[in-house]
């Protein structure tokens, strides 16, 4: 420390401002006492944080995940903004109506009648696709 930061540490402040850190080191040399403090414990933390990440992300759990998640992260960016934008539209309309109607199953009429509307029909059919690709991907790995 140079003598002008040494005289400040001891120079008399008025009652009305904060007691700066007597450390004076490169990360705390403005801040006072208590943020001092702060800031040093988070520092000296920080090193056990990233050993606890670290050995986290060492399991066969966590490496499967991360995997999943770059593989989801790649399937939405194949997906159009316009087609995940209407199946996220409709998610919580038909939740809210399956929790709005009745707790006793449909009846085979009510089921049948279903079938008749042209929205369950074009759903249908983009599950049919859905399922049909999937199956196509499973017997492509069993050739493996």
């Amino acid at each position: 420390m140079d003598a002008r930061s040494s005289h400040l540490d001891f120079a008399p402040r008025p009652s009305n401002t904060p007691k700066r850190c007597w450390r004076r080191t490169k990360c705390c040399k403005n801040f006072t006492t208590v943020a001092c403090s702060t800031s040093c414990a988070a520092l000296g933390a920080s090193d056990a944080i990233v050993e606890i990440a670290v050995s986290a992300t060492n399991t066969p759990e966590s490496i499967r995940a991360l995997r999943n998640l770059l593989l989801l992260a790649q399937a939405l960016g194949a997906l159009e903004p316009a087609v995940l934008a209407d199946f996220t539209r409709a998610v919580p309309a038909a939740l809210a109506q399956a929790s709005a109607e009745e707790a006793r199953p449909p009846g085979l009429l009510k089921l049948l009648s279903t079938f008749f509307k042209k929205d369950f029909r074009r759903g249908l059919a983009a599950m049919n696709d859905l399922v049909v690709a999937f199956g196509r991907n499973l017997s492509s790995v069993e050739k493996r």
